[in-house]
């Protein structure tokens, strides 16, 4: 899968989201990963061509998704976080129709081990916020496509069926565009890691590039502040350090772990 985005910028209500966005992407799966408000579903809109940009161009594939939407619409399934249904089926319509679209063992995993066949008789508008995200993904991911693209796919799922939908996605080798504003899901998943904030590319690349900087994730107990600490999430400080001088505090009672940063390196300190 090649993603190649240039110069994209766009605005939206009056304000400006994506802020002039160049990347180039040759990848298996594809993290969007920003807070709230950073442009990473305004950015996902675009590359499906459910968006023109003010400026700049986007290919999948080498395919511009403006001018070739038919082959666009052929080479990629898609959920976005908040779906909506046209119209009032029931849950067990749903499937039934997929079956003549979709990968057999994928439904199966949907209907029996993430349990959506305990809610086959519901209607669609009266599911749930996790339910209808549910039955969304399973068309999205099950539908027989190359590209899978998803957004917010956990949003509303508990961590046990969040964890069957994205160890399903790894094993099959699916090619993945995604976004989540969770860097964990990023360090599970993504092979390439692109880091938005306030419309604009904070860092992108290789996942195992992450890992070359020395910076760590320190977890501490109380008010004790490790040298080198550049952020703070909860008892959890991002260090630019050495693994050396860690295990000097480790020892030392200072610290209760440490880790290598990964995505949070990126996503917390700017």
């Amino acid at each position: 899968m090649i993603v190649e985005i240039s110069k994209v910028s766009k605005s939206l209500g009056g304000k400006r989201v994506l802020k002039g966005i160049t990347l180039r992407a040759e990848t298996k799966r594809l993290i969007l990963l920003g807070h709230n408000g950073s442009g990473k579903t305004t950015l996902l809109a675009i590359i499906l061509g459910l968006l023109k940009p003010d400026s700049g161009s986007v290919r999948l594939n080498g395919i511009n998704p403006l001018e070739r939407r038919d082959k666009i619409l052929k080479l990629v399934s898609f959920a976005f976080e908040k779906p909506k249904f046209d119209v009032n089926f029931r849950v067990r319509d749903v499937y039934e129709f997929l079956k003549n679209y979709a990968e057999s063992d994928c439904l199966e995993l949907f209907w029996n081990e993430i349990e959506l066949s305990k809610i086959k008789d519901s209607k669609i508008l009266e599911l749930s916020s996790g339910q209808t995200q549910l039955l969304h993904l399973m068309q999205a991911i099950c539908r027989r496509s190359e590209i899978k693209v998803l957004d917010e796919p956990f949003s509303h799922l508990d961590y046990v069926r969040a964890g069957i939908i994205g160890d399903y996605l790894v094993k099959k080798g699916f090619q993945v565009i995604m976004t989540t504003h969770v860097p964990e899901e990023a360090d599970w998943l993504a092979d390439y890691v692109v880091i938005l904030k306030d419309g604009e590319l904070v860092w992108s690349g290789q996942f195992e590039r992450l890992s070359e900087d020395g910076y760590y994730e320190v977890m501490v107990r109380g008010l004790y502040v490790p040298p080198g600490a550049l952020a703070k999430v909860g008892n959890v400080y991002i260090v630019k350090s050495t693994q050396e001088d860690l295990e000097k505090l480790m020892q030392e009672g200072k610290i209760l772990g440490y880790k290598r940063a990964g995505v949070r390196r990126h996503y917390e300190v700017y």
